[in-house]
């Protein structure tokens, strides 16, 4: 079910997950005590021309506002860039601070947070196991997928995994 962003209420301890994309950034809540998708949302650059910068603020603000309204959020963990495209670099890198500067920015409000960068091959070998990682992206994302779904007990349409920002679902 779709719930407007203010109305995420995480009542206990819980990761905010982040697969951070020059268009198309992946968020995920999910319970600390045993690794449950509480929330998931997606934030998608507007086609409407805006810029890399704008985006990367309206997702910022985004994100401090659930925490604001969440203190039982206290590790956040972004991906680490994957390189495909060189033309993202400058992006991706200037995205991939967002989380540290939002923490600065307010201090001592956001102190308590802890993040964490994760590589993109460990998040993978850990969440597979004991399967291995197949080799190529696109196959990468079809094993992380069905075992995902088999976790979940059910297929994942897409849209149950690509919302807008400024709406959420909840799971």
């Amino acid at each position: 079910q779709e719930i407007p962003l203010e109305d995420i209420r995480v009542p206990q301890y819980a990761i905010l997950a982040i697969d951070g994309s020059t268009t198309n950034s992946g968020l995920a809540i999910m319970r600390e005590s045993d690794g449950a998708l509480m929330y998931s949302m997606c934030a998608t650059r507007e086609s409407s021309g805006e810029t890399p910068v704008h985006y990367k603020i309206r997702l910022k603000r985004a994100v401090m506002d659930i925490l604001r309204r969440n203190k039982y959020i206290q590790q956040i963990y972004y991906e680490e860039p994957v390189i495909h495209n060189i033309t993202a670099v400058a992006n991706l890198f200037m995205l991939r601070t967002f989380i540290e500067e939002m923490i600065i920015e307010n201090e001592p409000e956001f102190d308590y947070l802890k993040h964490y960068e994760v590589s993109n091959m460990r998040w993978k070998k850990e969440f597979l196991a004991p399967d291995k990682i197949p080799s190529g992206s696109e196959n990468q994302k079809k094993a992380v997928r069905a075992k995902l779904e088999t976790l979940l007990g059910y297929t994942l349409e897409p849209q149950n995994l690509y919302i807008e920002l400024g709406k959420t679902k909840k799971v």
